[in-house]
């Protein structure tokens, strides 16, 4: 019997053990990533569909469970200005040496996806930013008025329904995924807001 021919059955199975341990964790990564990113953007467009009956029921109040992706905001623009998504402060250095930056960040109106105000608007990609304005005070606080790039953006124009204020939710890495929204209404005007 060739003792190099049983040899090569053996190691053809671990390597086939070996790709299987690599390949089904890998698969199960980009499937969860996958189907959560498609949830948010489902959940995105029952909002949409929320508010819009909202805007013509008898209804007073009603909350909705809103569903964020890390690094994705949720915007609702009464008209075409720009609208704050997130603040967030950056330290560099320590003690007398330190330096701190506080970054306002907006998002413009999305002329090109919004055919009219209000409109909703999911961004699923805020890494990008230009600073816009920088101001220096004298207690060594940079402040920087930044706009937001968002190359996924999902909008959806809201035509006939009257809100009170522009909204903003902007989820963090570390934030809930859930996020309680209550709609009000006075006046025929709609007002969000999260809890």
């Amino acid at each position: 019997m060739d003792k190099r021919a049983s040899t090569i059955p053996l190691e053809w199975m671990i390597g086939i053990v070996v790709a299987l341990l690599i390949l089904i964790p890998t698969c199960l990564f980009v499937s969860k990533a996958q189907s959560s990113s498609q949830q948010a953007g489902t959940n995105f467009q029952d909002l949409a569909r929320e508010l819009s009956s909202f805007s013509t029921s008898e209804k007073k109040a009603q909350s909705f469970v809103l569903i964020l992706d890390p690094d994705s905001s949720v915007i609702l623009f009464k008209d075409k200005n720009k609208e704050l998504l997130f603040e967030e402060i950056v330290n560099f250095g320590f003690g007398e040496d330190m330096i701190t930056n506080f970054y306002t960040n907006y998002l413009l109106f999305p002329a090109d996806k919004c055919s009219s105000a209000p409109c909703l608007c999911l961004c699923q990609e805020t890494s990008k930013y230009r600073p816009i304005e920088v101001k220096i005070s004298p207690q060594d606080i940079h402040l920087y008025n930044q706009d937001v790039s968002c190359p996924a953006l999902t909008c959806s124009p809201l035509p006939g329904v009257d809100i009170t204020k522009s909204f903003s939710l902007y989820r963090a890495d570390k934030e809930q995924r859930r996020q309680a929204l209550v709609f009000t209404k006075q006046n025929n005007q709609i007002n969000v807001e999260s809890q």
